[in-house]
């Protein structure tokens, strides 16, 4: 996640849209008194700073619950404690609530999203990589399948970011983004981190259940963006 001061952006970092490349690509470029989230496992050009700090901790426990937003008083004791007051993948309602609400409103907030089943494929390829016994059937419940509705929109179902980016047509996507805000970009992401994950022409399939396990949680991305089966 990031805060930029110098450009004036917020970026929300949802799961498998090259959320990490796009970080270690802004790293350099954004300013000193900007808020860099630290990335796990580290990234050579990525630098986290001024992302600790105490925050109020009042507003996620006060908030309606909301789908994959989990806010347990010990959560945000845990996080208060370490002084996490912004963190890898917080929720923008989050960010929201840490910031003055001159900077929320004034900043321009975007974020990535993907097609849900390209999205699974990839977290799933994730899975995999770190636990070699998982298998396919631990992603299928509400719990565990990498929806990020809740990153991006408040417990009425309304998007609270200026912008979800189309992860397939990314470069074009972030071109017209950092033209408008002036950071500079190049010939574009020209690498991705974490991009090995899946091997070369292997492909998840899903059955039927799957397929439609997939349609039900990601029924907001898939209503809202104009995703179909795949």
């Amino acid at each position: 996640m990031i805060i930029s001061h110098k450009y004036k952006f917020i970026f929300i970092k949802t799961r498998k849209t090259a959320g990490t490349s796009i970080e270690t690509f802004l790293s350099p470029l954004c300013g000193e008194e900007d808020v860099l989230t630290p990335i796990f496992p580290p990234e050579p050009g990525h630098v986290a700073r001024n992302h600790m700090g105490l925050y109020n901790p009042l507003p996620p426990l006060l908030r309606p619950p909301m789908p994959g937003l989990h806010h347990s008083v010990s959560w945000v004791a845990k996080n208060l404690l370490r002084r996490q007051k912004f963190f890898n993948h917080i929720a923008g309602i989050d960010v929201r609530d840490r910031l003055p609400r001159r900077i929320w409103n004034s900043y321009f907030k975007f974020c990535v999203e993907r097609h849900p089943f390209e999205k699974t494929r990839s977290f799933y390829a994730m899975v995999k990589e770190r636990q070699a016994a998982a298998s396919a059937d631990i992603l299928f419940n509400q719990d565990t399948l990498p929806s990020d509705w809740h990153k991006y929109a408040d417990p009425k179902g309304n998007i609270i970011v200026d912008k979800v980016l189309r992860y397939e047509d990314l470069n074009a996507e972030l071109a017209g983004v950092f033209q408008t805000l002036g950071v500079p970009f190049g010939d574009g992401l020209k690498q991705r981190a974490k991009g090995g994950l899946r091997p070369s022409g292997q492909r998840l399939e899903f059955s039927s259940a799957q397929k439609a396990a997939i349609m039900d949680v990601f029924r907001h991305e898939m209503a809202t963006f104009g995703y179909t089966p795949d």
